[in-house]
């Protein structure tokens, strides 16, 4: 009898060890789903960046390098895979105030044409010593995109190195990119009205110091904003080995500070049509600044409006 219990006790073992090895043959041969590969993810931990980090491993899908130099300078040569995009492509030729961003329907179509997703990151630049990428870069912030940066020195910088150069453009597919406006990047004359004298808001004008003064006439009136803070935006370079660079964080905090533009404070920066306003307000996103909206009317519009108040002469050296 004990002798039977333990044969029937090893038939069921065989018999469980033979289920077993079914079981896994049949999980082994079954067509399995394949696992999709993750995109390597783009490194971006700054808005500036040096020129040979494009020359990087990254994911061309993932990468949308786009140079605002004219098309003509473009064709002579370019940083290979770049896309040549015009800051008058984005400029509302229709709006009256001259120099303001097309709105958000149509800047949404001209970035899908350049290739940019929602999960690009876009690489900007032009020579080096204007303030065009800037305009991009703020007009893509606006729009709710911020993996967005800017070639310290551009194509100069470029060169400088001697990394390759192309004269073709790429061919590429449109992208998914999606406007979604951002109100806190922008503020509109009614906006600065209800600033004016506001404590914790600074209007910081980075036109030439004769433009703020009223030395030189670009609309129908002359001078400034009333409280302004003029800091030209040349301020934010300096030349290193012949090419313009972005002066060391240090260095521009410093300057900010000593004017009493700090980041504990709303910050709307304009100039005469809102390019020279965008580099200040990408240099200030460098430093870290949280508020910082680009009023786009800018001069243009202040300067043309003859119910708008303004002052004459040097004005506020320092934010209150």
């Amino acid at each position: 009898m004990k002798l039977l219990k333990m044969s029937l006790t090893g038939k069921r073992l065989s018999l469980l060890a033979s289920l077993f090895i079914t079981l896994f043959i049949l999980v082994s041969c079954a067509p399995r789903t394949a696992k999709p590969l993750a995109t390597p993810q783009i490194n971006f931990t700054s808005i500036l960046v040096e020129a040979n980090w494009l020359t990087q491993p990254l994911s061309a899908k993932e990468l949308v390098i786009i140079d605002v130099r004219p098309q003509n300078d473009y064709k002579l040569g370019h940083i290979p895979g770049a896309v040549n995009l015009s800051l008058s492509q984005i400029t509302d030729a229709k709006n009256p105030v001259r120099g303001m961003l097309v709105p958000q329907e149509q800047f949404e179509t001209i970035m899908r044409g350049a290739g940019v997703n929602q999960d690009s990151t876009v690489v900007i630049y032009d020579e080096g010593n204007s303030p065009n990428p800037a305009r991009l870069f703020w007009a893509l912030h606006y729009s709710g995109f911020e993996r967005a940066a800017i070639i310290d020195g551009g194509y100069a910088q470029w060169r400088k190195q001697n990394l390759p150069v192309d004269t073709k453009a790429p061919s590429q597919s449109a992208g998914n990119f999606a406007a979604k406006a951002n109100p806190a990047r922008i503020a509109d004359k009614t906006y600065v009205q209800q600033s004016l004298g506001k404590t914790g808001i600074i209007i910081l004008d980075v036109r030439s110091p004769d433009e703020y003064q009223g030395n030189i006439k670009s609309s129908q009136r002359v001078g400034h904003i009333p409280g302004a803070v003029n800091l030209d935006w040349v301020n934010n370079l300096a030349m290193v080995e012949g090419v313009a660079k972005m002066k060391p964080a240090i260095e521009l905090k410093q300057l900010y500070e000593k004017l009493g533009v700090t980041p504990d404070k709303e910050i709307i920066v304009h100039c005469q049509t809102g390019v020279r306003a965008s580099q200040t307000y990408f240099t200030l996103k460098y430093l870290g600044y949280g508020q910082v909206r680009v009023y786009d009317g800018s001069w243009e519009e202040w300067g043309n409006d003859p119910t708008l108040p303004l002052e004459v002469g040097k004005g506020s050296a320092t934010a209150k």
